[in-house]
Order: C-alpha cells, then sequence, then structure tokens
C-alpha cells in the first residue's frame, strides 16, 4: 500500500466505526523512511512485556519458561528493571497490567494473530500470554516470524489517527467505543515498530 492509499484506507475504517477523522493529521513514516526491526528483536521485547504484566498480576516469570528469572533483566529495559525491582516511581501496577495490549500487539506484528481488531475491546490475556509459554522460548523464538513492514505501517497509521481521535473526543466529552489505554499501548509497540528509538523513549504524539 502507497503513502496516500495507506491514508485513505485508515479514513475509510475509522468512519465505518464512526470515529472522528482528521484530515490534517499529518501522513506517518513510510517504508522509504522508517526502522525495520529484525524478528529476534521483537520476540525479545515481547518476552520483556509478557515479564512486566506477569510482576503486575503476581506471576512468577518461571510460568513462561523455567530458563527466567523473576529478576532476570535480559529483555528488559531500564525502567521496567526498576518496576520489576519493586522501585515502581512513574510506572503503577494498573499501567504495568496495560503492557498486555502492547505484547498483543507485538504477537500479531510476529504472526501469531491474523489480525489487529478496531480498539474496542480489551484482548484475550490468557491467550496472549500462551502463546509466549505454549512452547517455551526456544520454541517462541523458532515461530516468531516478522511481517511485512508495509502492514505493520497500515497499522501505525490507523492507531496514530485512533490516538487523535480519542484525545480529541475527551476535549469535546463525547463518549466512544475506542478504549483509551488499548489505544495507548498498540500506539506504543506500532511506533516502536517502526522508530528508531528505545521503547522507554517511545513518542505518543497525535
Amino acid at each position: 500500500m502507497n503513502f496516500t492509499t495507506r491514508k485513505i484506507v485508515s479514513h475509510e475504517r475509522l468512519r465505518k466505526w464512526k470515529i472522528p477523522v482528521n484530515e490534517d493529521l499529518p501522513e506517518i513514516e513510510d517504508l522509504r523512511n522508517c526502522n525495520r526491526r529484525n524478528t529476534r528483536e521483537v520476540a525479545e521485547r515481547a518476552i520483556g512485556l509478557s515479564k512486566v504484566y506477569l510482576t503486575s498480576q503476581n506471576v512468577p516469570h518461571s510460568v513462561l519458561d523455567k530458563s527466567l528469572r523473576e529478576f532476570d533483566s535480559q529483555y528488559l529495559t531500564p525502567k521496567e528493571i526498576e518496576f520489576i525491582l519493586g522501585n515502581r516511581g512513574q510506572t503503577t501496577i494498573v499501567q504495568a497490567s496495560w503492557s498486555i495490549e502492547a505484547l498483543h500487539t507485538l504477537l500479531w506484528s510476529l504472526s501469531f494473530f491474523d489480525e489487529m481488531t478496531v480498539p474496542t475491546t480489551l484482548c484475550d490475556v490468557n491467550k496472549t500470554i500462551g502463546i509466549v509459554r505454549s512452547n517455551g522460548l526456544e520454541g517462541f523464538f523458532k515461530d516468531s516470524l516478522l511481517r511485512d513492514q508495509e502492514q505493520v505501517l497500515d497499522q501505525c497509521d490507523f492507531i496514530y489517527r485512533c490516538h487523535w481521535a480519542i484525545v480529541e473526543m475527551e476535549l469535546l466529552g463525547v463518549e466512544t467505543k475506542l478504549v483509551s489505554d488499548v489505544v495507548v499501548e498498540r500506539h506504543r509497540a506500532l511506533n516502536w515498530l517502526v522508530q528508531g528509538v528505545q521503547w522507554d523513549d517511545i513518542s505518543l504524539d497525535t
């Protein structure tokens, strides 16, 4: 899908769900100037998010794989390490629990889910965590296959416009079917996939 068509399709999807459209929003990165993560990198980030979510639920990380320890920092960002060590800072238990939605998005990008739905409902938590833990880390790495970058950019463009719509409707006091935290976490994961920045430094500007 080319640069202009991507925006058009995103707007068609938004209108179908009666979500406001801003024609003036700029187009996002195209294939020529976006960053491309590799499969291993994305899979390792997914494991890190799994550990953060499990910590928020007081579940030991070993449920993913017996080789994982509670304070194993191999797959974690500096902020995530602080959270898991108990130095919560600005990362609350509730915020960390929403990492399951970012994980769900990365698992879609790794081809474990066929499609990304409109973010009006929460993901299936058991199914999402189950994908990571079903075959242990070795099996998870083996089964991961990063999607075509154009597909990732399509989703990135769509969620960017969803995020704008949520902010706009909140300002106007208008109800929306979109779930704010689902949109934010999807936006975070998708931006990380196409931007060459560290997870802790992702921008969610709309």
